[in-house]
C-alpha cells in the first residue's frame, strides 16, 4: 500500500487577475445558435490574457492574406531591396475587370505609374485585388510570401486571380486564428519589421475602408482599429465561404487587444455573418473596459509546498501546488511543470514562478515537481545522452505518474481529462518521454528547449515546443516539416531567448513572450 506524507512547509496568497469564464460564456452564446464554423483568437497585448475557439484550426484567409503580402513587401523595403518611393508602372492588361478593384474603376485605361507606397495603400485600405496581384508578382510570387512568413500555420497557393477561378480555389490559402494573432502581436511589437515600416502598416490598416460592420461594427465610433478583412463568394445555395476580420483594437485606457475571427461555411445572411464578428468584438471590448486593471483585482491564488512519499520506490517527491483560492470545479485543468537540470541543489521546482503563477491566476491547477534530490546521482555529462540519461527521464516520468495518481485521490473534482505537462531542458525530455511510456493520460505536452528525448509523434497527444536561440536539439528530436504537419505539432523558435533564460532568469519581455505562447497552447 502506498503511503502519503504531506509536509506543509509554507503557504502564500497572491493577488492576480483571474478568470475569463464570463467572456467565454458570452461568446459561446453568440456562436452556438449560428449556422457557421467559427474560429476565434483573442489576446490582450499588455497583460497576456488569451482566449480561443478553434484557435489552431485552419480557415480560408481570402483577402486577409493581403496583410501577409504587405509584411513581405515591407520586409524587402527594410532590407533595401525595394523602396516605398519606387514607381510601379501599372499596365492596362493587369487591371482585370471581373474582380474587386476600386483602382480599375478609377483608372480603367491603366498605363500609369504609382509608388509602392500607393500600391500598398490601395491593397490594404481599399482591398484592391489587382494591386494585390501586382505586389505578389513584385516580391516573387506566392512562394516568396510563404517563405517569408515561414510557418506551417500559413499556407498560400493562389493569388487573387487564382482564387477567382472556381468555388474551391478560394479556400486553398489558409491560416489559423492563433497564428494570425501571433503575427499581429509581432507587428505591434516591431518584431517583424523596422519601427518605421511597422508604423506605416499599422496606420494603413487603421484606415481600412472595407468591412466596417465587422470588428468595428459595434464599437464606439472613434475607436482605433487596425484591421484586415476577407470576404468570399456566396453560392447559389446561399453558402458563404468566408467572412473574416483580424485586427488590433485600442482600449480607452491605452491598452490593446488583438482579435482574429474567421466565419466559415455559413448559411447565415451576409450581414448576419458580419454581425457574428461585431458581436464577439463588442463582448471583448466590454469585458476589457469593464474589468478593473490587473493590479486592483482581488482574486487570489494559493501556493502550497508539500512533500509526497512514494513507498514503492522509497522516494520523497517535493511538489509546489499553485491554485486559485476559489472552489475547485470539474473545469479546472491540471498543468504539471518539470524543471531543468539543477545539479541536485534543490529548489528548482520554484524556479518557474513566472509560469506557475500566471497559469494559476488563469484558473489552472498547477503542480511543479522537484525531480532531483541531494542523494541522487548527478546527471551524466559524457556518453550518449539518449542512453546514459534515459534512467533519469524514466524516474522523472514515474514521478509525474505518481503525482497525477495522488492528485486524483486527493482532488477528485478537478479535470484529469485535459492534463498538460510543461518541461524545460532535462524536464522537457521527461515531458517528451511521459506520453510514450504512459499513453492516454495527458492531453498535451509543452517542452521548453528539450534537446535529447525525441518528441512523440502521435495523434493521441498534442505536442508543442518552444526553442531557444542558442542551443540546437539532437538529430531526430524535432519533427520534420512533414511530420509536424501530419501530427499537428507546433514548434516555435524564440529569437531573443537563450536556453538558460526560460526559467525565472528570463527578463520581463522574455517572460511575457513565453507566457503568451504557453497560454495559447494550453487554451488551444
Amino acid at each position: 500500500m502506498i503511503k502519503l506524507f504531506l509536509l506543509i512547509i509554507t503557504t502564500f496568497f497572491y493577488t492576480h487577475f483571474f478568470g475569463q469564464n464570463e467572456l467565454r460564456e458570452k461568446i459561446e452564446q453568440i456562436i452556438s445558435t449560428k449556422k457557421a464554423n467559427v474560429g476565434i483568437s483573442i489576446l490582450h497585448l499588455e497583460n497576456g490574457d488569451t482566449l480561443s475557439f478553434n484557435g489552431n484550426k485552419h480557415y480560408p484567409m481570402i483577402s486577409v492574406f493581403k496583410f501577409h503580402i504587405a509584411l513581405t513587401v515591407l520586409n524587402k523595403v527594410d532590407k533595401g531591396e525595394l523602396s516605398l518611393k519606387q514607381n510601379l508602372f501599372i499596365k492596362k492588361n493587369e487591371l482585370l475587370e471581373n474582380t474587386w478593384s476600386p483602382f480599375q474603376k478609377k483608372y480603367p485605361e491603366g498605363n500609369l505609374s504609382i509608388t509602392i507606397k500607393e500600391a500598398l495603400e490601395w491593397m490594404i485600405i481599399y482591398s484592391d485585388n489587382n494591386l494585390c496581384d501586382i505586389l505578389i508578382r513584385l516580391v516573387g510570387g506566392v512562394k516568396a510570401i510563404e517563405n517569408f512568413i515561414g510557418n506551417s500555420d500559413f499556407i498560400i497557393k493562389n493569388d487573387e486571380e487564382g482564387m477567382h477561378q472556381n468555388w474551391d480555389a478560394q479556400f486553398l490559402n489558409t491560416t489559423t486564428p492563433n497564428f494570425s494573432n501571433q503575427l499581429l502581436n509581432d507587428l505591434f511589437k516591431n518584431k517583424l519589421l523596422t519601427n518605421k515600416s511597422s508604423k506605416f502598416l499599422y496606420e494603413t490598416m487603421g484606415s481600412t475602408s472595407v468591412g466596417q460592420n465587422r470588428i468595428k461594427g459595434k464599437l464606439p465610433s472613434k475607436t482605433e482599429v487596425a484591421h484586415r478583412t476577407g470576404s468570399s463568394f456566396t453560392n447559389d445555395a446561399g453558402m458563404t465561404g468566408a467572412i473574416n476580420d483580424i485586427g488590433i483594437v485600442k482600449l480607452p485606457n491605452g491598452n490593446h487587444f488583438v482579435i482574429s475571427i474567421f466565419v466559415h461555411y455559413t448559411t447565415e445572411k451576409f450581414k448576419d455573418g458580419e454581425e457574428i464578428i461585431a458581436d464577439i468584438a463588442k463582448e471583448t471590448w466590454d469585458y476589457y473596459t469593464n474589468t478593473p486593471p490587473q493590479e486592483t483585482v482581488k482574486s487570489t491564488f494559493k501556493l502550497d509546498t508539500l512533500t509526497l512519499f512514494d513507498s514503492n520506490r522509497h522516494r520523497d517527491i517535493p511538489i509546489a501546488i499553485y491554485k486559485p483560492n476559489t472552489k475547485i470545479t470539474s473545469k479546472q485543468k491540471v498543468v504539471i511543470i518539470s524543471h531543468g537540470y539543477g545539479q541536485n541543489k534543490g529548489g528548482d521546482y520554484l524556479a518557474y514562478s513566472y509560469l506557475s503563477e500566471v497559469l494559476a491566476s488563469k484558473g489552472f491547477f498547477v503542480v511543479s515537481i522537484q525531480h532531483e534530490l541531494a542523494t541522487d546521482s548527478l546527471l551524466p555529462l559524457t556518453g550518449n545522452p539518449q542512453i546514459v540519461r534515459r534512467p533519469f527521464w524514466e524516474r522523472g516520468a514515474e514521478n509525474i505518474l505518481f503525482v497525477i495518481n495522488e492528485l486524483k485521490r486527493t482532488n477528485p473534482n478537478i479535470d484529469f481529462k485535459h492534463i498538460s505537462i510543461i518541461g524545460h531542458s532535462n524536464g522537457g525530455d521527461m515531458a517528451a518521454l511521459f506520453p510514450q511510456k504512459y499513453p492516454n493520460i495527458v492531453e498535451k505536452i509543452i517542452t521548453l528547449d528539450n534537446r535529447r528525448m525525441v518528441l512523440p509523434k502521435s495523434k493521441k497527444v498534442k505536442v508543442y515546443s518552444l526553442r531557444s536561440s542558442d542551443q540546437p536539439a539532437d538529430q531526430g528530436v524535432l519533427p520534420t516539416e512533414k511530420e509536424a504537419k501530419k501530427y499537428k505539432m507546433k514548434i516555435v523558435k524564440l529569437a531573443n531567448t537563450t536556453h538558460n533564460e526560460m526559467d525565472d532568469n528570463a527578463n520581463n519581455e522574455q517572460r511575457k513572450e513565453i507566457q503568451e505562447y504557453i497560454l495559447t497552447f494550453i487554451n488551444d
